[in-house]
């Protein structure tokens, strides 16, 4: 059965010391309103561009090519392999020369950890994440024309001649990138906690105060009040 008295006693001691229960809180919202001054060169901007991949067809007189389906079938198996290339440490490297040699220092390191890449049949797509948005459209500028004037340098089954391997199908779109779902969660979090930190002050200080405020002090302690005097 729910003690309704028992209730009653603990909100009262929580309405006694608002004031401590609202410290933690009021240091939290400070704590998320300062993190929000900060949120969008946070997270950051992002972009993705689409290529193709493929080979010429091979012709050879008197012999017959499936309609052509081993040629598309190469090109899955090649937009796999860019996919897996976009993020290794010699792209980045590749990359960042490029842009070095237009005046923009950026570690490789650090391109690497920003460059993803994927596929579905025969088209891979580059994701690339950045905080700052010029720097990011020239960084896919880059990346772009590496892949489609210098993709042979990383397979050896394109080096022989026949044309780009790689063709862009779209243009990098910069964009703001969506907030985490840790930063989504991050405000009502730590008001909960500024709270909960609060509550904790207030029966804490409840417990080491000596005084005696009201009757209820005086029925827990077993003692009788001889008067009441009304405020």
């Amino acid at each position: 059965m729910i003690d309704l008295r028992a209730i009653l006693d603990l909100l009262l001691i929580l309405r006694r010391r608002l004031w401590l229960v609202a410290l933690p809180v009021i240091a939290a919202l400070i704590w998320v309103l300062l993190g929000a001054r900060g949120s969008v060169s946070a997270s950051g901007y992002t972009t993705s561009m689409r290529f193709a991949a493929g080979l010429p067809p091979e012709r050879t007189a008197g012999v017959y090519n499936y309609d052509r389906h081993y040629d598309w079938l190469a090109s899955e198996y090649m937009a796999q392999a860019f996919a897996y290339t976009v993020p290794t440490e010699a792209f980045a490297s590749a990359v960042a020369r490029r842009l070095q040699n237009e005046g923009l220092q950026v570690a490789p390191a650090a391109l690497a950890a920003a460059l993803r890449g994927d596929h579905t049949s025969s088209i891979f797509r580059v994701t690339l994440a950045w905080p700052d948005a010029a720097q990011l459209a020239r960084i896919a500028e880059a990346a772009s024309a590496e892949l489609t004037e210098n993709a042979a340098a990383y397979w050896p089954q394109l080096s022989n001649p026949g044309g780009a391997p790689v063709r862009r199908l779209d243009l990098p779109d910069v964009v703001a990138s969506a907030p985490s779902l840790r930063a989504s969660f991050d405000v009502p979090v730590k008001l909960l906690l500024g709270l909960a930190v609060g509550v904790a002050l207030a029966f804490l200080a409840h417990a080491l105060d000596p005084a005696l405020r009201d009757r209820r002090d005086l029925d827990r302690l077993g003692l009788r009040a001889l008067a009441h005097i009304p405020r």
